[in-house]
């Protein structure tokens, strides 16, 4: 019986070793989205790291993706310049924008907070932009926040990724937040 007892406690305690990063960064995720839906841009800036923290309009990043230091995301409302945002997808032509378009346009056109599907590490949302996250951002971890088309079968679904990946002293970091619904 106490043979069974510590394989029970090591199976335990190896589930609850792989889920910690899972709880941690739901908890950080959500923290995130609700920044966003408050306009608290300096929760943002809080979980960054060394690195600037990428804005994509999709979910295939690219070079023109707006990366922003934490003091122009703490900032992020009272710049009120033009700045591209990446491509449209489709015709190719640059997404220019001011911050506060952006963010109206593509980074919390929805109530993403109240998502009822939220997954750690895959994705619901699939369109045709293929996600590139992984060869971007190795060894990261995403929790997506996806709200389902209004009638099934129809496109008008979205879709908000929080992207983290760990830093050089091994904590969880916000390298990126992407946007994605269906797109022609």
């Amino acid at each position: 019986m106490r043979y069974g007892m510590s394989l029970l406690f090591v199976a335990w305690s190896t589930f609850a070793l792989a889920s910690t990063d899972e709880v941690v960064l739901r908890a950080k995720s959500d923290d995130v989205v609700r920044a966003l839906a408050e306009k608290n841009f300096a929760v943002l800036a809080a979980h960054m790291g060394a690195k600037k923290l990428r804005f994509a309009p999709y979910v295939n990043l690219g070079q023109s993706d707006r990366s922003l230091s934490k003091a122009q995301v703490t900032s992020f409302f009272t710049d009120t310049g033009q700045h591209i945002w990446g491509t449209q997808d489709g015709s190719g032509n640059p997404i220019s924008l001011t911050n506060s378009a952006y963010y109206a346009q593509f980074l919390y056109n929805k109530d993403f907070f109240s998502s009822t599907s939220v997954t750690y590490n895959a994705r619901v949302a699939t369109g045709n932009t293929p996600s590139n996250f992984a060869s971007v951002y190795p060894g990261r971890a995403l929790y997506e926040y996806y709200l389902p088309p209004t009638n099934p079968g129809d496109l008008d679904w979205y879709a908000l990724d929080v992207i983290w990946q760990k830093d050089a002293s091994g904590y969880w970091k916000l390298v990126a937040i992407a946007h994605d619904q269906w797109t022609i």
